[in-house]
């Protein structure tokens, strides 16, 4: 199983985007500590974090929105596919019973998490440092 860990490059300085990367961290993590036993808590937990990155996303989407970033339509269509493919992965990861199989379905959470972060929210950090650290904690009062 791979090792969840976050580090400091992944934080975007937006207080709100970055504690919910670290939720989203956390999330992963137990998933990862239930992914062998396979109880019950591993498909409750699976849709706790799709649900947690939803709403991590929406608030991602208004602090975009409030910091008048360009690219928030393209981000907006990004996160969407994002949550189509999760909820595609949540399926199959339902679906299986080889713990084998299961450690693959979280491998393919912890790649959409580490994706938004690193990918696709790359996208947007350099925006938000050209505008200017202030700008930044003044919109993020969501």
């Amino acid at each position: 199983m791979r090792r969840l860990e976050w580090l400091k490059s992944f934080e975007t300085g937006v207080d709100e985007i970055d504690e919910d990367h670290r939720n989203l961290f956390a999330l992963a993590t137990k998933i990862g500590e239930k992914v062998w036993t396979r109880d019950s808590d591993f498909t409750v937990m699976l849709t706790e974090f799709i649900n947690a990155a939803q709403r991590h996303f929406a608030r991602e989407e208004e602090i975009l929105r409030e910091a008048q970033f360009p690219g928030l339509d393209s981000h907006k269509r990004y996160h969407a596919s994002l949550l189509s493919k999760a909820a595609e992965l949540k399926a199959i990861c339902d679906a299986e019973q080889e713990p084998k199989q299961a450690d693959i379905c979280y491998s393919a959470m912890i790649d959409f998490l580490i994706d938004d972060i690193v990918r696709g929210d790359s996208q947007f950090k350099s925006f938000l440092d050209h505008v200017g650290n202030d700008r930044r904690k003044k919109n993020c009062s969501i």
